[in-house]
């Protein structure tokens, strides 16, 4: 059904309708664009702050090499995404004066009456002195492009004074200039005869975003050859295509209420405007009679802006509609309502709709370079963490013989002997932490290692002392004593018993023999019963005899504890070159790789939301 607008504001209306929903669409789009921005901001953050800028390895390390490319892989990546970024910013964005409106580009001859039907769509006058254009309202937004250059006064400043399209002059014909009302852009093209390779490039920029082509033939000589040559050649190009005959109204004399002889515009009669509007129509035939089904979409009206604009305000209404250009607001509605203009808008969620497509398949890719990334560190970490094992291995080959060699040439001297092998362990482990520092691009005088931080060892170094044994033997000196006690006793005792029995016996001689045999029986039981008893007073006793000293003791547990103290270091050493080197970047990758899957969600995200709105349209 086609709506015949009442007069020039219900036109306006229409535009502003569109401009609304083109708002919408432009709002839900910057909210969606202002996610991913945020996403690739972070990424982008995270790049610069990468610790490779400043890797602190040796160029000639294997993990260097890696670094660079790593480097440059994320660079080159997140560059593409930033360019894609801005060259999809620009298909993402309404164009000024391409895609954020219904856009409206006019052909036509010199005289054709563009300017004036500008102006009047602009203004409601053809002509528009300052007051007018002061007081408008919605105030139409002038501007100027390109021009020829040829006998052109017009300049961009020149046209925002003017806001206003000159008429009846011939240097705006060499020019591109038009004007944007909300929801509608007008563009009055460069005349037919005065395009160039510049405004030509331009004039064709504006004709692909066109949603309507209005060609302009002035019905004082309406089908010309040329102009309908340039309409079948604007025919090719598929878009909505209108004609309009401008000028189609006569000057009648006529008597007013007084009496007097009076000029009045008016329409030219209804047959003659057809007959004119089917004489357009058959001479685009002639030219393309192949273009017939093309020639059918074409829409031809017969207009006055001139009729349109005069009469006082209760004739303005009737003036419209007899004036054509309520036809011709008619189509310009239905081309609102059209799918091709809600392609239009929906043009820009789709591009962004591909873009996110294209990053999250981009991402999956960058993953994957993660994820080499992260392995090649893995094992450089364990090649350093192998790199210390074997140092230590070498120190538990080297340090043993040369301890003992300083045990031997340090013996009972303490002081000595520590101070020489901690010297031995210091140099040792400089020499090979040095190589192992200066195969990772380090200093090893810029590696802090003291014994503070190594911490407390558990094994106490032993102190040289000699070493002796003790021999045990048995002393038999009161066994001695009690058998030469016990013969004299027992001789004595004996004899004085011997001497009594030999007196009972016989007295006098058996006194003399007795007392010889008791005596010598008394010595041998005493020597016996004596030498029983002296026996039981025997002792047991030992003494210290020096064999040399623990030289061997010493060597052993200070080898243990420089070992201990070895080891140690190099468990400081490995943490802090660790850190130094790998550690930060580890760190880093995590969190990159966060912020990538982070923002792969949200690109996921985005594509099925847009789908939706596809779909269904916005909420």
């Amino acid at each position: 059904m086609t709506d015949r607008h009442a007069n020039r504001n219900d036109l306006l209306n229409v535009f502003a309708g569109i401009a609304g929903e083109f708002d919408q669409v432009k709002r839900q789009i910057d909210r969606r664009e202002n996610v991913l921005k945020a996403q690739l901001k972070k990424l982008d953050d995270a790049r610069k702050t990468s610790p490779w800028r400043e890797s602190p390895l040796e160029q000639r390390h294997p993990l260097q090499d890696m670094a660079e490319r790593c480097q440059q892989g994320l660079d080159s990546q997140l560059d593409a995404w930033i360019r894609n970024v801005e060259n999809y910013e620009r298909n993402t964005s309404f164009r000024k004066d391409f895609d954020d409106s219904l856009l409206i580009f006019v052909y036509g001859k010199v005289k054709a009456g563009k300017s004036s039907l500008g102006n009047y769509l602009a203004y409601g006058n053809s002509a528009p002195d300052a007051a007018l254009i002061d007081s408008a309202s919605p105030r139409p937004e002038f501007f100027w492009r390109e021009s020829t250059g040829t006998a052109e006064t017009m300049s961009a400043e020149l046209m925002s004074k003017q806001r206003c399209f000159g008429v009846d002059v011939v240097e705006a014909t060499s020019s591109i200039q038009g004007f944007r009302l909300p929801g509608m852009t007008w563009v009055d093209s460069p005349g037919v005869h005065s395009v160039n390779s510049v405004n030509g490039r331009l004039a064709d920029d504006y004709v692909a975003c066109a949603d309507l082509i209005v060609f302009l033939s002035n019905s004082s000589s309406p089908g010309r050859h040329s102009d309908m040559n340039e309409v079948v050649g604007l025919l090719q190009k598929k878009k909505n295509l209108m004609v309009l005959i401008t000028g189609s109204d006569v000057i009648e004399e006529d008597v007013d209420d007084l009496g007097n002889l009076v000029n009045q515009r008016v329409m030219k009669a209804r047959s003659d405007r057809d007959d004119q509007i089917g004489y357009v129509g058959s001479e685009l035939a002639k030219i393309d009679p192949s273009a017939q089904s093309l020639l059918n979409q074409i829409n031809i009206h017969s207009i006055s802006v001139r009729y349109a604009e005069e009469g006082g305000p209760q004739e303005q209404a009737q003036r419209w509609q007899d004036s054509g250009l309520a036809d011709f607001a008619a189509d310009i509605g239905n081309i609102a309502r059209s799918s091709g203009l809600a392609l239009k808008r929906q043009t820009p969620l789709k591009n962004l709709q591909a873009f996110c497509i294209k990053l999250a398949e981009s991402t999956d890719q960058l993953e994957k370079e993660l994820v080499d990334i992260r392995t090649g560190l893995s094992a450089a970490r364990k090649d350093l963490k192998l790199s210390v094992d074997h140092i230590l291995s070498q120190l538990r080959k080297e340090l043993p013989g040369q301890i003992e060699k300083y045990a031997d040439q340090y013996a009972m001297n303490d002081q000595a002997f520590s101070e020489a092998c901690r010297k031995l362990l210091d140099h040792a482990f400089q020499h090979y932490a040095s190589e192992l520092c200066d195969s990772i691009g380090q200093k090893f005088e810029n590696i802090e290692i003291h014994d503070q931080a190594v911490g407390p060892v558990a094994r106490e170094a032993p102190q040289f002392s000699e070493r002796v044994e003790k021999i045990k033997f048995d002393s038999r000196r009161n066994e001695s004593f009690g058998r030469a006690g016990g013969a004299g006793f027992g001789a004595w005792g004996g004899a004085e018993g011997g001497a009594a029995l030999g007196t009972l016996i016989m007295p006098g001689v058996g006194t003399v023999i007795g007392g010889l045999i008791g005596g010598a029986l008394g010595a041998w039981a005493g020597n016996k019963a004596g030498g029983a008893a002296g026996e039981y007073f025997n002792t047991t006793e030992e003494i210290e005899v020096a064999v040399g000293d623990n030289r061997d003791e010493v060597s052993l547990g200070t080898r243990e504890q420089l070992l201990e103290l070895a080891e140690n270091r190099l468990n400081v050493l490995y943490e802090q070159l660790d850190q130094l080197c790998f550690i930060d970047i580890a760190d880093w990758l995590k969190n990159f790789h966060s912020a990538l899957k982070e923002m792969r969600q949200h690109t996921l995200t985005q594509i099925q939301e847009i789908e939706k709105e596809l779909s269904h349209g916005i909420a």
